[in-house]
Order: C-alpha cells, then sequence, then structure tokens
C-alpha cells in the first residue's frame, strides 16, 4: 500500500537564515542541468544532548547522471566529491547546526533530516520504530522554498521538485511505499505571491 502525501510549499526565513544552508546550496549544481554534477543532500540532524548525542551528518549525495538523479554515496566523479566532503566537513564544524534547524521548523523529534536540493528543501521526521509500512506513513514531510526559487518559472520547478522526490524516495529504503507529490505550478505561484506580499508588509 502507498502513502501519498500532497506538499505545500512555503518560505521559511527561519531556515533560509541559517548560515550552514547558505553555504550548502552554493556547493550544489541546478538540477534542470543534466550535467549538474552533485544537485542536492540529504542531511541529518540530531538533537539527543542527554544521550551525548548532538549535531549535523551528511547521509547522501544526489547526482545528475543524464536526464535523471541518483543517490550516492561513495559512486561520486571527482568534482562531486570535492563538493560532498566540503559540505560533510560543514556539517562537523559545529553542533549549532542542529540545534538552530530543529529550532527553525519547532521540530521535536530527536532526529530532523533536511533533503536540500539547490531552490527547496525538504524537512522530515519520522517514527523509525514503527514496522513497514507504517514507518513511511508516519512521515511528517514540510518543503520549504529557498529565496532563489521565486525567479524561475513555476511550471518547471514543479517537475523538477517532483523529479528530486521521486529519485529522494526511491533511494530510501523506508519511503519506498511513499510517494510525494510536488506543489502544482499554481499552488507555487501563489506561494510566490504571499512571499512578495509578506516582502512588502513585514
Amino acid at each position: 500500500m502507498t502513502a501519498i502525501k500532497h506538499l505545500q510549499a512555503a518560505f521559511l526565513p527561519a531556515l533560509a537564515n541559517q548560515p550552514w544552508v547558505g553555504e550548502v546550496i552554493d556547493l550544489l549544481g541546478d538540477a534542470h542541468m543534466r550535467s549538474a554534477g552533485l544537485v542536492g543532500v540529504d542531511i541529518g540532524h540530531v538533537d539527543m544532548p542527554h544521550a551525548g548525542l548532538l549535531g549535523s551528518e551528511l547521509c547522501i549525495g544526489f547526482v545528475s547522471r543524464g536526464s535523471r538523479i541518483e543517490a550516492s554515496c561513495m559512486n561520486f566523479k571527482p568534482n562531486e566529491l570535492a563538493k560532498f566532503n566540503r559540505i560533510a566537513a560543514i556539517m562537523r564544524s559545529s553542533v549549532a547546526h542542529s540545534r538552530g534547524t530543529h529550532g527553525a521548523f519547532r521540530e521535536k523529534s530527536f532526529q530532523l533530516n533536511t533533503l536540500v536540493f539547490r531552490t527547496f528543501t525538504l524537512a522530515y521526521a519520522y517514527d523509525f520504530n514503527l514496522p513497514e509500512p507504517l514507518r513511511a506513513a508516519s512521515m511528517r514531510p514540510r518543503l520549504i522554498l529557498h529565496p532563489n526559487a521565486a525567479r524561475l518559472d513555476p511550471h518547471p520547478l514543479s517537475v523538477m521538485i517532483q523529479k528530486c522526490l521521486n529519485s529522494f524516495t526511491t533511494a530510501h529504503d523506508d519511503f519506498r511505499t511513499l510517494r510525494l507529490v510536488a506543489p502544482t505550478p499554481s499552488a507555487l505561484e501563489s506561494s510566490f505571491r504571499e512571499a512578495r506580499a509578506g516582502a512588502d508588509h513585514p
């Protein structure tokens, strides 16, 4: 049985203002391009200070392979690996990344993951103690658009987000029974209008 989750996009300044987010985005290629190298990363943020576990770790990378986006943790080309390693170093540099990310989302779960691509972040938490397929159904996803997304045409952006989400659920063992549906172009345009209105009236 497939769990289907239709995503609504939003802008979240509390996430965009996290220093690590900008550093990571700057190292990612454009998923619209066929040979963009490393285009996305999945980062786990753990916040369990009572157990001595606090920090962020780069879990997996997503690379452009022709018309596809594939997940990988080892089969990188040299330029992809260099960027992957730089992002891993950024994550290891401070426990503040985890604490700040949990705070931005007001997330109570001890682990919060951020799937970061150039124009959006999918933040998700789920109960990994549950058996499949209940595990996939317990996922709590939030789709956050980055400020640079507002400069793009919503139609190809919607298609690209869906392509990235498909690569993520296909690669993640816990989520192969999950279908994440990207916002429609009209929903993205509505998000852009709301963000512009908010910028005009702080």
